[in-house]
């Protein structure tokens, strides 16, 4: 039966897999969900197939079991895309890009972002150099690290991954091919590494500072094929911190797997279990939870879903330190009166699509400074698909963001004719 049920699945992206790539290689704007396919989806699929087949679950502490969650998380992400297109095209329809190789480059504000983004990198470090370490200091971690700060404000103003930062240097380099820019992504990417931001944080500021070339170049086989090298020795690399990193502690010990290569598999394969377990608790939260604890999204899985202690789960939760995957869309099998879900799922990419667009818009006119805000945005909805953060999506900040955003593409499009140019 798994087998059937396998190769099934397997047609299924067989088919999906070219035309998304026929669709990004067309609409080079869509290119930017690269990111969360290759960061979320692509992980989870293989995920929920292991566990489909029976692997052991540590933080749910059962066996996995055919409950046709592949199937359904891919219809998922069918229907999000399917939406993303919707919202794209129905924003800005009219205008027609121009896809030159660079895109407007305006002296005076390319001038105001660099000191203002490197400024930034000097407070980041500044606040490093003057807090307890990772690594270095006891007790201090990623996941403690600016709480224990010296400024810890910083992090309300920045992020904890500040990943604009990536995609600014990015820009700045596409614009006009100075080293300075490298430089300066190659020591934001150290800060990460040094205030303990790990594999996760890491791969997706290699990816904001790619986007801006990412979307402008013709051919996304041409550029695999001149960035082959790189991208090969990134992976190698990549591929050895996390085998150093787990021949230092394997959390997945206390289970029977002792070997480094055992417990990554274990890593790799329990990545989809939140959605996986979601589907055997289809629907009860429509009597079990407040609309609070469905905003709530992944405290709400995580208290519901784990083996802990309620008081235990909430503790971790809180600080930070112990969190699972896959939030979204997993909430809404178990808070939505299924398949409703499947609806909200679209007009959630509606919204998706509207931000890519406007990201994709205000870089090709060369509008760095609402580039940056749109792609910050982008971040934000990546994190709340990911950890099913509603709250976040929710809340003052990410709606006053949008509000600048929409003032400042007003301003910048106030003349007609200016439109017409793109």
């Amino acid at each position: 039966m798994y087998t059937l049920y396998f190769i099934l699945n397997l047609i299924f992206l067989g088919i999906l897999v070219p035309l998304y790539y026929k669709d990004i290689s067309k609409n080079k704007g869509l290119r930017i969900t690269i990111w969360y396919i290759v960061l979320t989806v692509i992980p989870c699929i293989i995920s929920l197939l292991v566990i489909e087949k029976g692997t052991y679950i540590s933080e749910q502490k059962k066996f996995g079991f055919l409950n046709g969650a592949t199937t359904l998380y891919i219809v998922y992400i069918v229907l999000l895309y399917l939406g993303i297109k919707v919202g794209y095209h129905s924003l800005f329809n009219r205008i027609k890009y121009s896809y030159s190789n660079r895109p407007i480059n305006k002296n005076l504000l390319m001038k105001m972002v660099i000191v203002g983004i490197n400024s930034a990198l000097v407070l980041l470090y500044i606040n490093y150099l003057l807090s307890p370490k990772p690594y270095i200091n006891s007790g201090i971690s990623r996941f403690n690290y600016w709480e224990n700060s010296t400024f810890p404000f910083l992090n309300s103003i920045f992020g904890s991954v500040s990943g604009f930062m990536a995609f600014s240097f990015g820009y700045l380099f596409l614009l006009d091919k100075k080293k300075k820019h490298l430089i300066s992504f190659f020591l934001y990417f150290l800060y990460l590494i040094l205030a303990g931001n790990k594999f996760s944080a890491l791969i997706i500021a290699l990816f904001l500072f790619s986007i801006p070339k990412l979307i402008f170049i013709d051919s996304l086989l041409l550029i695999l094929k001149r960035n082959s090298m790189k991208i090969f020795i990134i992976t190698v690399i990549f591929i050895s911190l996390i085998y150093y990193n787990y021949s230092i502690f394997n959390p997945y010990s206390y289970a029977g797997y002792n070997s480094v290569s055992d417990a990554i598999i274990q890593r790799i394969s329990i990545q989809g279990h939140v959605f996986w377990g979601s589907l055997n608790n289809l629907n009860v939260g429509l009597t079990k939870f407040t609309f609070e604890e469905i905003i709530y999204g992944m405290r709400t899985l995580m208290v519901m879903l784990s083996f802990y202690p309620e008081n235990h789960v909430l503790y971790y939760y809180n600080q930070g330190s112990a969190t699972f995957t896959l939030g979204y869309p997993s909430i809404l099998n178990v808070g939505v009166l299924f398949p409703l879900g499947l609806i909200i799922n679209f007009f959630v990419g509606i919204f998706y699509g509207m931000l890519i667009k406007v990201a994709t818009f205000t870089i090709f006119r060369g509008r760095i400074i609402l580039a940056i805000i749109a792609i910050q945005l982008i971040s934000w909805m990546n994190y709340m698909l990911t950890m099913a953060k509603f709250e976040k999506l929710l809340g003052l900040q990410f709606w006053t963001i949008v509000l600048i955003l929409m003032f400042g593409l007003l301003l910048s499009g106030k003349n007609k004719s200016d439109f017409n140019e793109v």
